[in-house]
């Protein structure tokens, strides 16, 4: 039987049909939403492979982080697109606090993080009281970060975590006492939600595949290198010209190739093999030890009632 790194090689050639057809559509600068199609399902079906019992989101910005090639830029939070979901949710916030202490969701996909920061904030669950608090973080983000197109392209657009963290806690300490030192100190868990990878996950995984699409720049999908940010126009959201990530077909490439070569290199390096892949060119056998046992799920009791 051949070796076991030349039997991994030859099971990642069925990947280069698809990378010839992207290359095809950059070239003639068409269908776009297929390209994005092809690329978020290769990625998911990937990262389910390499990483199991975790929510489809976490196995795929897992996945991102360890195989892109850019682990730091990838888990930077896009301060625009944060700035844009908090103005939105401002804006809606009558509709989300109905009631003193009781928090209505509109989109649980979207919204669990967030209202979980504001439970847990240790703030009266108000309109008055959490409105007040989210145009202190609005405030304070635009006050450093570029986050409207009219702002100074000098400031940042992306930071870390940890970064934006200390940032806001030190200006919450300063504020009216430190009323929100304590609030901000539950922030770190709904930021990861506006990661480059989560973002990518959220706005193109699940817009090509559970919505009607994605909603790219025409003009930048196919002529830009790198993730960026478009003007767009919302007259409901203060201040009506806002900025949101966009990754152009350069980047979504480079990012499928990217991770294929790494995800490929640490399998005939580490040689233990997800049980998908492992079922495709191992014998049962005889190879048993290339098996990542991690990777098989060991089940669970059922109830079962007969009649």
């Amino acid at each position: 039987m051949r070796k076991l790194e030349s039997r991994i090689e030859q099971a990642f050639k069925k990947y280069d049909a698809t990378i010839d057809l992207l290359k095809e559509f950059m070239a003639s600068k068409r269908n776009a939403q297929e390209f994005i199609l092809l690329v978020c399902a290769r990625l998911d079906s990937l990262s389910n492979i390499a990483f199991t019992g975790k929510s489809q989101k976490d196995n795929f910005v897992n996945f991102l982080i360890r195989h892109c090639g850019f682990k730091t830029s990838i888990q930077e939070i896009s301060l625009p697109d944060l700035q844009w979901f908090l103005n939105s949710q401002l804006w809606i916030l009558p509709g989300t606090i109905k009631k003193p202490g009781r928090l209505h969701i509109f989109d649980p996909r979207r919204d669990k993080q967030f209202l979980s920061f504001l439970w847990n904030s240790g703030l009266a669950i108000t309109e008055e009281e959490i409105g007040t608090f989210l145009e202190f973080i609005i405030a304070s983000i635009k006050k450093r970060y570029r986050v409207a197109p009219t702002q100074s392209m000098q400031k940042k657009s992306m930071d870390t975590i940890d970064n934006i963290y200390k940032y806001l806690h030190v200006l919450a300490q300063q504020y009216r006492k430190g009323i929100y030192g304590e609030a901000i100190k539950r922030i770190r868990l709904m930021l990861t939600d506006f990661s480059l990878g989560a973002l990518l996950y959220t706005k193109y995984r699940c817009g090509i595949i559970h919505e009607y699409g994605v909603d790219v720049d025409r003009e930048g999908f196919f002529s830009k290198k790198m993730a960026y940010w478009r003007t767009v126009y919302n007259p409901y959201i203060e201040p009506g010209k806002l900025m949101e990530i966009q990754f152009p077909a350069h980047f979504l490439l480079n990012l499928l190739v990217n991770t294929l070569q790494s995800y490929k290199t640490e399998l005939q390096k580490t040689k233990r093999l997800p049980w998908d892949l492992f079922d495709q060119i191992c014998d049962f056998t005889t190879e048993l030890e290339y098996l990542d046992d991690r990777s098989v799920s060991s089940g669970k009791d059922i109830d079962i009632s007969f009649q």
